[in-house]
């Protein structure tokens, strides 16, 4: 988990406000479907659930300071 999330932390980095978005999302797609494609075998719903929620929190304060909501 601390190996996603500092993935997460580091793309959705105030730095990247200026960048464009797509370039973010792309680049968090693909580490997420990868990290989704190994833990897929057994019961973690919790663990997506608490990723996809912490995402979603980076990435909606990223978009906030973009686009000064």
């Amino acid at each position: 988990m601390s190996s996603i999330r500092a993935k997460v932390r580091k793309r959705t980095d105030r730095r990247y406000a200026s960048a464009s978005m797509d370039v973010g999302v792309d680049y968090l797609n693909s580490v997420l479907r990868g990290w989704g494609n190994y833990f897929r075998h057994g019961n973690s719903n919790r663990k997506f659930h608490t990723v996809d929620s912490y995402v979603h929190q980076r990435l909606a304060r990223l978009a906030s300071i973009n686009y000064g909501l």
